[in-house]
């Protein structure tokens, strides 16, 4: 299951990153490293977030959690 994540948040996060690398190319020129910067603690952020929620969850929400991590 883990593999499994990681493989859509690889088909999520490339995409997104390689558009706002050529966007952020587009308005300050070669070499800036703001469009890949974003997109990384948008991420972080997001996963974060997850985690965070997964948490606060009930144990009978935590679908995507293993059993033995479901107190």
């Amino acid at each position: 299951m883990t593999a499994l994540w990681v493989v859509l948040g690889a088909l999520v996060g490339a995409p997104v990153r390689y558009a706002a690398d050529r966007l952020a190319v587009r308005w300050r020129g070669a070499g800036s490293v703001v469009g890949v910067l974003v997109v990384n603690v948008a991420g972080s952020l997001l996963l974060g977030l997850v985690v965070g929620a997964r948490d606060l969850s009930p144990p009978s929400w935590r679908w995507w959690a293993p059993a033995s991590a479901a107190r």
